[in-house]
């Protein structure tokens, strides 16, 4: 990571950063393609049950952590823009500490006329590390997850689109459902879409929690007790999928119609708050300063002898 920032930083390859040399480093940083084409691997997700394995394909996230160990690195480059680091798909990470929605197959539709971009998501399992009985994952039943929005020829939404999670889940495995029906209810006002082009094609957006009895503030087990790892009305949520299978068409290309099989990835997941660029920036200058000022007291301090 580094190593890209220098090389359109030479005078940085020494790792000295005095202050005095951080004003030209900005400029140059911004207009940095090595930088702006840096990415930031996504964790893989492994899910072992009954089912099989599933195994989801790595994310091309470009991490805002990754973005703050990059200003570090350099002093500089919170000032640029986190938009720089796109491709297709929207930069933005889950809470892995929050409870997953997860999907094994599925399908999806693009009519290039009408603009309607249609997912139907099955295969699904919730995931928590607070599940009862120590288990990590349990299956969703009678299940579906279905997204629906409007694309222009350009692969931009328009409007807002929804997403629904429908199915029955036994959170204790007792054999009784502790929650059915209608589980999750958003509205999405972001999407994202990899480049056209064959199997895998990735696509992702952005959504606000709106029902369902997934965003309860706790659900009553069968068996006793109660299960709290759940969503809240109004916070942030994400889907992220990829498609498998090309069925017709040129996946992704939105000039016409397509469609694909065998959609993988998560339908539901809490999504991390992204700190602004202000944030960004004073985080930055702070970093800049206290190093100015740690230099100048070893400065004073460490002495040869």
């Amino acid at each position: 990571m580094l190593a890209d920032a220098t090389k359109c930083l030479p005078e940085f390859q020494d790792g000295n950063l005095d202050q005095d040399r951080l004003t030209p480093a900005i400029g140059a940083a911004q207009s940095c393609p090595e930088l702006q084409a840096t990415r930031f691997p996504g964790k893989p997700i492994e899910s072992q049950g009954t089912e099989g394995l599933l195994i989801m394909d790595p994310l091309r996230w470009c991490s805002l952590s990754g973005l703050i160990r990059l200003t570090l690195a350099v002093g500089a480059l919170a000032l640029v823009p986190a938009a720089e680091c796109r491709a297709g798909v929207l930069q933005f990470d889950f809470d892995q500490s929050r409870s997953l929605i997860l999907a094994t197959d599925g399908s999806v539709t693009y009519d290039q006329t009408s603009g309607a971009f249609n997912v139907q998501a099955t295969g699904e399992f919730f995931l928590s590390n607070n599940l009862p009985n120590g288990n990590t994952q349990v299956p969703i039943t009678n299940d579906t997850a279905t997204i629906n929005l409007t694309v222009d020829q350009n692969g931009n939404l328009m409007g807002t689109g929804s997403l629904t999670v429908t199915g029955a889940i036994d959170f204790d495995q007792d054999g009784t459902n502790d929650v059915s029906g209608q589980l999750v209810t958003g509205r999405i006002s972001a999407f994202g879409a990899a480049r056209a082009g064959p199997a895998p094609w990735e696509f992702n957006g952005l959504f606000n929690f709106t029902g369902g009895g997934l965003t309860q503030s706790s659900i009553p087990l069968s068996g006793g007790g109660t299960f709290t790892d759940l969503y809240k009305v109004g916070e942030t949520g994400g889907f992220d999928l990829v498609i498998e299978q090309q069925v017709s068409g040129i996946l992704g290309d939105f000039l016409a119609g397509f469609s694909g099989n065998t959609d993988k990835g998560i339908t539901t997941g809490a999504v991390v708050p992204e700190p602004s660029t202000a944030t960004l920036a004073v985080l930055a200058l702070t970093t800049i300063a206290g190093w100015g000022a740690l230099r100048h007291l070893l400065r004073g301090r460490i002495r040869p002898k």
